[in-house]
């Protein structure tokens, strides 16, 4: 708790990242991460963004070699609102067959762009060449092979597999009772 602050950043991070990938499934965890703000059970794509915006809020999310983030930062008072958002897209994604065609189109644009950067191209290989076989050389992106390969059901059953309690943590700073912020994700959490 930082009280002198007005705002909140909330993040849920998640033990999965490329290096625990199956060369196979290679870009698996930064497919999920895109996924998981194309919707809920309870939210479409349009309705998750306006809400973080009509607050004034910020929502993304990032995937390393270790892990995948997914993160908000708010005012405090919308702190009920950033947990429900975070909560719901980690929870209840919907992975629409629609979206992941089109996503597959976003990430293997991606690729081809980290190709054009020269800074980012060599580092890319760097990495593949020091760790060899090692899942530490796989790239974050996956490869356009992988990426077109990728099936919803092999998402959701790696999601169901990895984001799991006992890999995940939750934080927030600012701003917050810990309290207060602890039972609205209990709310939220309990059947995990």
């Amino acid at each position: 708790r930082i009280p002198y602050l007005h705002s909140i950043s909330m993040g849920i991070w998640v033990r999965s990242g490329s290096r625990f990938e199956h060369p196979e499934l290679n870009g698996i965890c930064h497919f999920i991460e895109h996924m998981l703000f194309k919707g809920t059970t309870r939210r479409s794509t349009l309705a998750i963004a306006k809400e973080i915006d009509s607050v004034g809020g910020v929502m993304n999310a990032f995937t390393s070699k270790e892990l995948t983030s997914f993160y908000c930062k708010v005012l405090d008072e919308n702190l009920e609102l950033a947990v429900d958002l975070l909560t719901d897209i980690f929870i209840n994604a919907s992975f629409p067959d629609d979206e992941i065609e089109r996503e597959k189109q976003v990430i293997c644009q991606e690729i081809y762009q980290l190709e054009d950067s020269p800074e980012d191209l060599v580092h890319e290989i760097l990495g593949i060449r020091f760790w060899k076989d090692d899942p530490l050389g796989q790239p974050i992106l996956g490869t356009v092979e992988t990426v077109e390969k990728l099936a919803r059901s092999t998402m959701m059953e790696f999601k169901r597999d990895n984001y799991v309690p006992e890999e995940t943590v939750i934080c927030a700073a600012g701003n917050v009772d810990h309290d207060r912020f602890a039972d609205l994700l209990e709310r939220q959490m309990r059947h995990l």
